[in-house]
């Protein structure tokens, strides 16, 4: 008898374990609605969820593209997405512009189902969040990753979400507002956690780069989303938010240099120099007014020979970086006339 009664208090216990873990949909489970517009950076508040909730996200602003949503650790990355998010496709949602092919529409909405923990990952400890990114379709569109945060309920109660506040490069850092980054210009982040908890930064694209505190942009004409995280503790829950930079080529620049002359004879030669900064491509000189003077080029020196009487003029110019990283910006520049008489 009292064996029996010792089993049917360990079934009971066991019950109660695996519905603490487990929490499948029922009467404590909700469904809670969201919308995500991919053209802002703007992310929806999603109120506090529990295991078994299901969210159905409608998104706007796909176009032709696809995307993924499932609950993973706030600090996925499209390289540890294998091991971070919930790997239960049944909770992962597909969505499409118009749907169809097993995808939901992005007007309808896709469910996604919470699970507070799955592989090693525990949310009641962990942050975790919603995280978005290209189908199979749109592996590498980068463009397309979005992380909306998610608080758990923590044994009945709610741990405090945890903010943040800062600057980088001189510029005021809100999350989800973009801002702009030139190719290969260093900008240092200074930020506060609400909790006063350690924050670490990690770049969640390729095309920036993240040494401690200082984030380069690794190429121009891209987008960067980096990513700003605290472990969380008793009292406040994990932090995890983006900063999104759009990228732009950084500007070479060119000068010419004529020799301290005012003026010069019809039959005359002169050697002008070109002063640069930060040109990387070719520079090429030639004159705007060849019926006055010509430009010959011989070991980077330019010489300018004079032809006829009038106002010679030269022009300068460095092509754009023609590979995908679009790292500087073409230029190209006039100079003001020497009178040839």
């Amino acid at each position: 008898m009292k064996s029996k009664f010792i089993r049917s208090i360990a079934t009971v216990a066991t019950s109660i374990l695996v519905s603490a873990v487990l929490l499948p949909p029922g009467a404590n489970a909700t469904t809670k609605s969201a919308s995500l517009d991919m053209t802002s950076m703007t992310m929806p508040v999603i109120s506090t969820v529990q295991s078994g909730d299901v969210i159905s996200l409608k998104i706007s602003g796909l176009g032709s593209q696809g995307v993924y949503v499932s609950v993973c650790r706030g600090d996925v990355t499209s390289a540890t997405k294998s091991t971070l998010c919930d790997p239960d496709q049944s909770h992962m949602a597909w969505i499409t512009a118009n749907g169809g092919q097993g995808s939901a529409s992005g007007a309808s909405g896709g469910n996604i189902t919470v699970a507070t923990t799955f592989s090693t990952v525990n949310c009641l400890v962990d942050s975790c969040s919603l995280y978005v990114r290209g189908d199979h379709n749109n592996t590498t569109a980068y463009q397309l990753t979005r992380k909306i945060p998610l608080s758990f309920k923590v044994g009945g109660g709610v741990r405090f979400a945890d903010s943040v506040t800062g600057t980088a490069g001189g510029m005021t850092m809100t999350p989800n507002v973009p801002h702009n980054l030139t190719y290969a210009t260093p900008i240092r982040f200074s930020l506060k956690s609400t909790s006063g908890l350690r924050i670490t930064l990690s770049s969640l694209t390729p095309d920036c780069s993240v040494n401690g505190t200082v984030v380069t942009a690794l190429a121009g004409n891209t987008v960067c989303a980096i990513a700003a995280t605290t472990l969380g503790n008793t009292r406040y829950s994990p932090l995890s938010v983006n900063f999104p930079f759009y990228t732009f080529a950084k500007a070479q620049t060119i000068g010419i240099k004529w020799p301290v002359r005012t003026s010069v004879k019809v039959g005359q030669s002169l050697v002008v120099r070109v002063v640069t900064s930060n040109v990387k491509q070719a520079v090429t000189v030639a004159s705007s007014t060849p019926t006055i003077c010509s430009v010959t080029t011989a070991s980077d020196k330019w010489t300018v020979k004079m032809l006829r009487a009038g106002s010679c003029a030269l022009s300068a110019a460095a092509s754009a970086d023609a590979t995908s990283s679009a790292r500087w910006n073409s230029v190209q520049i006039g100079k003001d006339y020497l009178v040839v008489s």
